[in-house]
């Protein structure tokens, strides 16, 4: 027999009809196995290792590397794919992620096809606001990187970390 319940004291509606949302994660490695990432240039060694190197020149894409809470990987996640000159990303989904995942720390990268490795006035808000996501929700961003094929930029290394205001 199916259960009903009552809407508004007049509609009915099925209880089988009302989805269940799971969230489910399985790990493939035990967190003893797990690589540290503990400095800036691991993390860009781990992050273009993911990287298809023919596409890091022509289109931008926005990456986010999940870490447990002695800030071993626990994976890599290819986010957003954009064009030439930009990619957009939503900090909501890079914390639904991060919480799946059961991660305890994030890192963001992107990369320029344009080879210059300076942020541009969108990469500093898209920073500055996960940034404020990750305190609110007690779940730590460590950097914003940005790749290209010979170097790097760490929002972290350069000082310029700090949240901005008024969006």
């Amino acid at each position: 027999m199916k259960k009903t319940i009552l809407r508004d004291s007049s509609i009915p509606i099925s209880l089988l009809a009302i989805p269940t949302i799971r969230l489910v994660y399985t790990p493939k490695l035990k967190p003893a196995d797990r690589i540290p990432v503990n400095s800036t240039r691991m993390a860009v060694t781990i992050f273009r290792q993911h990287w298809d190197q023919n596409k890091i020149d022509l289109l931008e894409e926005f990456k986010v590397m999940l870490l447990d809470y002695k800030q071993r990987l626990i994976g890599v996640i290819d986010l957003h794919i954009g064009n030439r000159t930009m990619v957009i990303t939503e900090p909501q989904l890079i914390y639904a992620a991060a919480f799946v995942a059961n991660a305890s720390f994030i890192m963001l990268a992107h990369n320029h096809p344009s080879g210059e490795v300076q942020p541009s006035g969108p990469d500093c808000l898209i920073t500055s606001m996960v940034k404020q996501f990750g305190i609110v929700f007690s779940l730590p961003m460590l950097d914003h990187l940005i790749i290209t094929k010979s170097s790097y930029y760490s929002f972290k290394d350069s000082g310029s970390f700090e949240i901005r205001r008024g969006y």
